[in-house]
């Protein structure tokens, strides 16, 4: 039988996890970022699959992947949102007209 050392009071008095040890927001920032980019990524292909299903279980098949979006997008959505709150920063793509051009309500 191994060591089961691995109490909160063993994580107290390791520096690793102190919440202001300044290191450890440099370092998990990047993999939150990237986590939630990945999860975000996950939820944009359920719901392709939402959207192009087809067959004689589509009804079911579409409640589950519609389920399965809301709750990835939940989950991008929570860990983008802690990144900011632990002191780092999450990537800036810019205001949207930088992106996607001016924006016009006007029928054409």
């Amino acid at each position: 039988m191994g060591n089961a050392s691995n109490s909160a009071s063993d994580h107290a008095r390791d520096s690793r996890w102190s919440a202001d040890n300044g290191d450890t927001t440099i370092k998990i920032t990047p993999n939150l970022n990237t986590l939630s980019a990945d999860v975000f990524t996950l939820y944009l292909k359920t719901k392709n699959f939402h959207w192009h299903m087809s067959g004689p279980h589509l009804r079911d098949y579409h409640v589950v992947l519609d389920d399965q979006a809301e709750q990835l997008l939940a989950t991008a959505n929570a860990i983008a949102e802690r990144v900011p709150k632990i002191g780092g920063s999450t990537p800036q793509i810019g205001p949207a007209h930088h992106v996607f051009g001016p924006l016009s309500w006007k029928r054409s």
